[in-house]
């Protein structure tokens, strides 16, 4: 397996957990109302946007 390769799996799984993770925060702070889920959550879901424009960049830069 070629490094590149790695890195392309590594960065979209976790592209994916922080979605998963924001998504997660979110509904608990739906349902208790904890000021803390919903930064965690919106921070996860800045970490997934910031991630998702990194692995585009590394892509578009790949010959």
């Amino acid at each position: 397996m070629r490094l590149t390769t790695a890195h392309k799996i590594l960065i979209g799984s976790a592209v994916v957990f922080f979605a998963g993770y924001g998504v997660w925060e979110l509904a608990r702070y739906l349902d208790s109302g904890a000021q803390s889920s919903l930064i965690a959550g919106v921070l996860a879901l800045g970490g997934t946007a910031c991630l998702g424009i990194y692995l585009r960049s590394f892509l578009k830069s790949l010959p």
